[in-house]
């Protein structure tokens, strides 16, 4: 329906009107120095009573899809043991933007864990600078955290929960390389073992040469170069 249709750096043939482009995030430099003050930031979902649009985006809300998320973040704590629980911060969305939403409250269903986590935190506003305080990101669902993460290269590892988040059968291998390298996760048990495998230096994981080459590769095909959409918007040219 629309003249241009520009995309955040993905192609498909079959539309002719589609551009691929870029995201403009940014990350300044100042908060990627910032001082590390948490191992691990787990970053966990919101999930709604009814699902809003049947798209493989809203996969955690709904009577099932929320028991499939909170069942897949339970045996992942589960599996992460008491001491790394102890020291794992636990970022959930914040309370002034659910406030009007009804929502399931993961407070309540993950209360036997979150007892023992370093911290539990619905408030602060920036989830962008509590990455930047964290060794290791771990986001329990796909979202734009994990991109963000992935973005401003801190260590991260995300959940693909194949119960309720489908693809097309064409693009079923996007995510080949990144649960090859051990960034994306679809068993929240080995999850959990890759992180208490990693958790001590986790940039020596994140860069070695295997993750740096389908952290790259994926953010090129699937989040561009900013300089494209730069480029449009500034002389409208793509």
């Amino acid at each position: 329906l629309a003249d241009e249709f520009l995309t955040l750096g993905w192609d498909d043939s079959s539309y002719p009107n589609l551009k691929p482009s870029a995201s403009l995030f940014e990350w300044e430099n100042e908060e990627r120095t910032v001082e590390k003050e948490h191992d691990i930031l787990l970053i966990i979902a919101c999930s709604e009573s009814k699902i809003p649009v049947i798209c493989s985006d809203y996969g955690e809300h709904g009577g099932y899809g929320v028991k499939s998320t909170i069942d897949t973040d339970k045996l992942f704590l589960d599996s992460l043991g008491e001491e790394t629980l102890a020291s794992t911060y636990v970022r959930a969305y914040p309370q002034l933007a659910t406030k009007n939403w009804l929502t399931w409250d993961y407070q309540n269903l993950l209360e036997d864990y979150i007892k023992k986590v370093k911290c539990y935190d619905d408030f602060s506003p920036s989830g962008k600078m509590l990455m930047s305080k964290s060794k290791l990101v771990v986001v329990a669902y796909q979202s734009t955290s994990h991109l963000e993460s992935m973005i401003a290269d801190i260590p991260t590892i995300f959940f693909w929960n194949k119960d309720i988040m489908y693809f097309k059968k064409e693009y079923e291998n996007i995510y080949d390389d990144l649960i090859d390298c051990g960034i994306c996760h679809t068993d929240p048990v080995k999850a959990a073992e890759f992180v208490n495998k990693i958790k001590d230096f986790p940039e020596k994981w994140w860069f070695s040469e295997k993750t740096r080459t389908a952290r790259e590769e994926f953010l090129r095909y699937n989040v561009g170069d900013p300089k494209l959409l730069i480029d449009y918007l500034l002389f409208k040219v793509i």
